[in-house]
């Protein structure tokens, strides 16, 4: 058995609430990016597409946590964990409304459901070994790469 595998074979196999803290943890570190003021200012475009991959890493991560934390294994698991993940992005989406200098963006929503599915794809991947599961994975990335960059320069 791979590196990978053993690993979310041993975190699966922690109590429930030791499996869902993570999630909640990484929950609040999403929650307190989001809440910090933008500069109000334009970047640099290496920095914008710095910050707006984040978003795919950050819920790819999200996904990836939720999924270990629900034990998903079925379509309709997998479903319910994106949904959850792309639920908080439009949450958090909201919040940066609120927060002086951010703003609420529907591509970087879209950049969080393209790291929710390649999380969920990845894990797909690693349990299932199927050739649509690593399709999956190419798909979603390629979605990713396309919502950071117009994320970025659009």
């Amino acid at each position: 058995m791979s590196w990978p595998r053993r690993s979310v074979a041993l975190l699966e196999n922690w109590p429930l609430p030791l499996r869902v803290l993570p999630a909640v943890l990484w929950s609040a570190l999403i929650w307190l990016l989001s809440a910090r003021p933008g500069s109000g200012s334009g970047s640099a475009w290496h920095v914008s597409l710095l910050l707006n991959g984040g978003h795919f890493v950050l819920f790819a991560g999200l996904a990836g946590l939720l999924a270990i934390a629900a034990r998903a294994r079925s379509l309709r698991a997998d479903l319910l964990v994106w949904g959850a993940a792309v639920a908080w992005g439009a949450l958090d989406e909201y919040h940066q409304a609120h927060v002086p200098g951010r703003d609420c963006s529907l591509l970087d929503l879209a950049t969080d459901a393209a790291g929710a599915a390649f999380a969920v794809h990845a894990l797909r991947a690693l349990h299932a070994r199927s050739p649509r599961a690593r399709r999956g994975l190419v798909v979603a990335a390629l979605l990713g790469a396309i919502a950071v960059g117009f994320s970025t320069f659009i």
